[in-house]
């Protein structure tokens, strides 16, 4: 069982970081953040490039400051650790055991959550910030559904790697990395959502 493992997949393009992780968020864990993103939290019409993009996506935002590249207060925080627990929980999990370790992650800078049906999703656009978290967090899904991520080379010439839509999954990838959420296919019956973390390393300076 995908739980009972973990995975790790770094691929290393045009000096630009993909690492896909399995296995290290626990079933807890998992539950709380789905539970979270089953309430009534959502609003429509989110885009990936405003002004551009035809079709918008839900989302729902956390904490965080959508247009600029500033670091959430202590309030902001605090508020955040009271109002949503189960989120709170995720981030600490990710946190101590993978992004701070290994990637040398401070902190974010924002943290929200996309939701998709079939017929809409995202376009490839670049973040803000300077690395970028995705946790896969419907906790039940099949490969059939669809709902992946697409990453494309720097220079947009071509697909780079398709990670696959896996409950507990999470991907960690250079913020400058072009990238496309999927639309979900027929099959899905359920909201397909992401958790998106815009990070900053160390300090954040």
């Amino acid at each position: 069982r995908m739980l009972n493992k973990r995975l790790s997949v770094i691929l290393v393009m045009d000096d630009m970081l993909l690492d896909v992780h399995d296995g290290v968020v626990g079933p807890s864990v998992m539950r709380g953040v789905a539970n979270t993103l089953a309430q009534p939290i959502w609003k429509f019409g989110w885009k990936s490039n405003k002004g551009v993009d035809r079709y918008a996506f839900w989302n729902s935002d956390f904490v965080g400051n959508v247009k600029s590249n500033k670091i959430p207060t202590d309030d902001m925080l605090k508020g955040f650790e009271r109002d949503w627990p189960a989120m709170n929980m995720l981030w600490m999990n990710l946190f101590h055991s993978v992004l701070k370790p290994k990637y040398n992650i401070g902190g974010f800078y924002r943290f929200y959550s996309n939701g998709y049906t079939h017929g809409n999703g995202g376009s490839i656009h670049t973040d803000d910030g300077h690395i970028t978290v995705l946790y896969y967090s419907n906790i039940e899904w099949e490969l059939w559904n669809h709902g992946g991520t697409n990453f494309y080379y720097e220079d947009g010439s071509d697909l780079m790697k398709t990670v696959a839509y896996k409950p507990g999954r999470f991907a960690v990838f250079d913020a400058k990395l072009p990238h496309c959420g999927l639309e979900p296919s027929k099959t899905a019956y359920a909201l397909r959502t992401m958790v998106v973390f815009k990070c900053y390393y160390g300090d954040g300076k």
